[in-house]
């Protein structure tokens, strides 16, 4: 375009012109996306010879192709030359989906019906796009087919064959896991008997078994007394005479001690005396020798002083060690004197180191050792042969559980994991004159073994975008018949306003606002009047009542396409009423199927009396229907009002059980709080049990903390004076010994005597 163009404004237009090139566009890259959406074929692509017969018998339609449904009953694609069939190569294509809920299987099934109802093409691969460059230098992506087996228009099968497939290895596996699990149930079952029987064992060991301990213990006592007796006495003198002997020793180093404390004492009183001669003897030596004239004497007094000072720190130092010794030995005194009372106190408690019971109790531990062990395999062996039934029936249980378990997800595996195959056959675009192996051999060599995916055929639509890319092409550069096609697509002020004219009924009830608001505006046009939107808004809705509405006007139709199945779409909307008489002139795909076309001009007649008998019926089920539909509103009212009280008296009977629940609600948060508090004290008086026990059992055994905790309250007189709890503990134990001796000897002399 340039600026002597008839279209104005300029700018706008190009822009107009830029948008509608980015709309080719867009409808391009919506046709790539659509074309990627395939279906992979599920264990390879079959291609057979089958034969089409159509009034085949009972017998013939044995021999039809599996999965391979005709409509009716008197059409059959066999697997056999029949007689009068027709020959024909067909492929059998197979995808497997997995099957869900009942709905998106349905769904899903839906859509490989709708895909494969229109033209498909099998490819060996996936479709791969190139890019190339347009005249006008723009890009445009086109795909690149691998090699495809052409088929024939839809497919040949009247609805998709289908077929469950379950998941063979994967139950296979869950029933190996569950055999599995079962062995480790019937093990832990086994475990958890063991671990009850050694919990049993366990308890009979820490309580009732120490009971039968005791009674077997004071049983055979007796028998190990004596012995027992003897050596504590044996085992209490040599102790004495060991104590004695360090005692004597400790008496012998405590006179060694005083005897040289005194001989040190002697010894420091004899140097005092000396030192203070000496003293005396320095003192009056000093005197004379300064009184001294002659140089010799002086020498001679000075050496006498000298010698005499030495000896006076000889004898000082020598004291000195003597009151450090004399110290030391004072000290050792009061240690030496410790140890003597040590070692008596020692003498006096030789007998309380001493346990006769610890001595039984030793003398005892191979004969209580083989009695607790006797008890206890005799106690396991109880618990075996009681806990042998219930334990049985927990593995029975258990195994069942596991079985309802193992059945539950085989189930949910056939459910969820089943692969339903679909099956669908196509008619191959070959020609079915040759022979038989020659066709199979050639289409074989296209497939090569391999899997084989299935497209929607584009090519149409690629046709049609590629005519809208030239026709805007060419309407840019200005190659055009119609020199004032531009000012009439761009030209806003020879645009006509469209006065919409009311329309009093619309055929179709399955129209929306936006829908009936273009089909006035169309009817109300006198020209060119567009209307476009996305696949699926109802276009060929509003084409067939458009249609409609311009014949009640006494105007004629033609309806036009760029491809016949739009045509066909558009007729099959069309309302059924006897002012509409279509006609069909070409059938589309009827016409190439040899199928009869219903809107031919000979049955013309027919149709228009079939509109009016149709026509007729809808207004009779109108009238019908309202009398109809004013009893079920009425019988609606009532049973609204009937429910209504029912409600109103559910609501009461809902309030006084609210009521009574909350009145029992609060009567158990009483009783709860009560047994909190039994709880409690029966926690508080069982610990007091267990301390009085804990006492009771000290005092039996002597323990002096016993004793001193709870016996010093206890008054015990002998002779009128009041016994300490030291007294009263030895006076038990003496008691206590002097008791297990008689009995010694009383079993001892029961002995003799028998």
């Amino acid at each position: 375009m340039n600026e002597q163009y008839v279209a104005e404004p300029h700018a706008k237009v190009l822009s107009r012109l830029d948008r509608w090139q980015k709309y080719l566009d867009s409808r391009q890259e919506i046709m790539i996306k659509d074309q990627e959406i395939c279906f992979e074929s599920a264990e390879g692509t079959e291609v057979i010879i089958a034969y089409y017969k159509d009034g085949c018998t009972e017998e013939e339609r044995k021999t039809a192709v599996a999965h391979l449904n005709v409509k009716g009953n008197s059409s059959v694609w066999s697997t056999e030359d029949l007689s009068g069939s027709e020959k024909a190569p067909i492929l059998h294509f197979t995808h497997d989906f997995l099957k869900k809920d009942p709905e998106s299987d349905k769904s899903y099934r839906k859509k490989f019906e709708r895909f494969t109802s229109g033209r498909s093409l099998i490819f060996s691969g996936k479709i791969e796009y190139k890019t190339i460059e347009r005249k006008d230098g723009s890009k445009e992506k086109i795909p690149a087919f691998p090699s495809e087996i052409k088929i024939q228009d839809s497919r040949i099968s009247s609805k998709v064959g289908e077929e469950e497939i379950p998941n063979t290895a994967k139950i296979d596996s869950l029933m190996k896991q569950y055999d599995q699990r079962i062995r480790e149930s019937v093990d832990e079952v086994e475990k958890q008997k063991k671990a009850e029987i050694e919990t049993l064992v366990d308890s009979f060991v820490k309580n009732r078994l120490k009971t039968l301990e005791s009674e077997y213990r004071a049983e055979v006592r007796g028998d190990f007394l004596p012995e027992c007796q003897k050596e504590l006495d044996y085992l209490i003198e040599v102790k004495r005479k060991d104590i004695s002997k360090e005692i004597a020793d400790a008496e012998e180093r405590t006179s060694a001690d005083a005897e040289e404390l005194a001989a040190v004492r002697k010894r420091k009183s004899d140097l005092i005396a000396e030192l203070e001669e000496l003293t005396s003897f320095v003192k009056k030596g000093t005197a004379k020798l300064l009184a001294a004239k002659s140089a010799e004497e002086r020498s001679k007094l000075s050496k006498e002083i000298a010698d005499k000072k030495k000896e006076v720190t000889d004898k000082t130092r020598e004291k000195n060690n003597l009151e450090q010794k004399i110290v030391a030995l004072i000290q050792s005194i009061p240690e030496n004197n410790k140890v003597l009372e040590t070692l008596r106190s020692k003498y006096e408690k030789i007998p309380e180191q001493f346990s006769l019971d610890e001595m039984l109790e030793k003398a005892m531990a191979s004969t209580l050792a083989k009695f607790r062990k006797d008890r206890t395999e005799k106690y396991l062996n109880e618990c075996k042969q009681n806990l042998h039934s219930k334990y049985e029936q927990l593995k029975s249980a258990t195994q069942a559980d596991l079985t309802v378990k193992r059945d539950k997800e085989i189930q949910d595996v056939l459910d969820n994991e089943t692969r339903i195959r679909l099956h669908v056959f196509f008619r191959l675009d070959v020609d079915s004159s040759y022979e038989s192996g020659s066709i199979l051999q050639n289409v074989k060599e296209k497939m090569s073994d391999r899997k084989m995916y299935l497209y929607m055929d584009y090519s149409g639509d690629r046709a049609v975008i590629g005519r809208h890319n030239q026709a805007l092409y060419f309407l840019k550069k200005g190659y055009v018949l119609n020199p004032f096609l531009a000012t009439a697509l761009f030209n806003k002020s020879t645009q006509k306003c469209i006065e919409e004219l009311p329309i009093d009924k619309f055929f179709s009830p399955r129209l929306n606002d936006r829908q009936k608001q273009a089909v006035r505006r169309a009817v109300s046009s006198n020209g060119l009047f567009l209307i476009r939107g996305p696949p699926g808004t109802g276009k060929t809705e509003v084409i067939a009542e458009i249609t409609a509405q311009l014949i009640t006007q006494g105007k004629k139709v033609l309806i036009a396409s760029e491809n016949h199945k739009a045509v066909d779409n558009a007729f099959d909307r069309l309302p059924e009423i006897p002012s509409l008489r279509a006609v069909r002139i070409f059938g589309g795909f009827a016409a190439k199927k040899g199928e009869k076309n219903k809107f031919a001009t000979s049955k013309l007649t027919r149709n228009f009396y079939q509109d009016i008998a149709k026509c007729l019926d809808d207004e009779i089920r109108k009238s019908s229907a309202s009398t109809e539909y004013a009893a079920k509103l009425d019988s609606l009212i009532e049973g609204f009002r009937k429910r209504c009280k029912d409600l109103e008296d559910l609501k009461a009977k809902a309030d006084s059980v609210l009521t009574e629940i909350e009145d029992k609600e609060s009567e158990i948060t009483r009783v709860n709080k009560k047994l909190a508090r039994d709880i409690d004290d029966n926690s508080e008086y069982e610990s007091q049990i267990f301390e009085l026990k804990e006492a009771i059992k000290g005092i039996e055994n002597g323990e002096q903390e016993a004793f001193e905790t709870y016996c010093k309250d206890l008054s015990v007189k002998l002779n009128g004076t009041k016994l300490s709890v030291d007294a009263i503990r030895a006076l038990y134990l003496f008691k206590k010994t002097d008791i297990n001796k008689e009995f010694g000897s009383m079993t001892n002399r029961v002995g003799k005597s028998t």
